[in-house]
């Protein structure tokens, strides 16, 4: 399952470690936490026009312009829409299968 978080950028939410507001980035240890992210090339701003939230994976932050309210909706949605999906007969696992 993939979460839009901006541009042409869906991050699989397996991946995602926590969403931030920008707002957090006006203290000197955060500012210096990005300047490094930015350094190993682990920092990708999608619009650097418009930064509303920070989102954190295991391999790379992105400063997003889609605010943290909107992902957390985001979210809710792609959870309630698993629940609502079922799987066919011939995937539910039975003698004859070592899947699912």
């Amino acid at each position: 399952m993939y979460l839009h978080i901006g541009g042409d950028v869906a991050i699989h939410v397996d991946q995602l470690v926590g969403i931030f507001d920008w707002r957090i980035g006006e203290s000197a240890n955060t500012e210096s936490f990005f300047k490094n992210a930015y350094a190993d090339y682990s920092l990708e701003m999608i619009d650097a026009e418009d930064i509303k939230s920070v989102v954190v994976t295991f391999q790379k932050i992105y400063l997003s312009p889609v605010s943290v309210m909107t992902l957390k909706k985001r979210m809710f949605i792609l959870e309630d829409h698993l629940q609502d999906v079922s799987l066919p007969d011939e995937f539910i696992q039975n003698d004859s299968c070592d899947y699912i």
